[in-house]
């Protein structure tokens, strides 16, 4: 399993879908590693009430892989645990950030 299993490109290549399971009210926000083989499972501390873990989740992935606020957004699953989230990156440097992120 590879977290290449989480991502899929978009049609025109400019950017990618990252394929997310939220495990929101956790002690710390980190990367956990694989969920179902084909969603990166992700802790976040913020509670599941009004989108503050939706907001914690964008805040955290932006820092994490040096994103700018408009390369990343919730495009499905913003009242789920299960998401799909839109990078503006492609999906080889979204890899690249995601697997050095998961090793540390």
């Amino acid at each position: 399993m590879t977290l290449k299993n989480c991502l899929s490109p978009s049609s025109d290549q400019k950017s990618c879908y990252l394929r997310i399971r939220i495990q929101p009210g956790a002690k710390q926000s980190k990367i956990l590693g694989l969920f179902d083989a084909d969603q990166l499972k992700v802790q976040i501390k913020a509670p599941p009430i009004d989108g503050k873990a939706n907001e914690m989740l964008l805040k955290f992935l932006k820092d994490s892989l040096s994103l700018k606020g408009n390369e990343i957004e919730i495009v499905k699953g913003l009242k789920s645990r299960s998401k799909i989230l839109e990078i503006s990156r492609s999906l080889e440097w979204v890899n690249e950030k995601l697997a050095a992120l998961w090793k540390e």
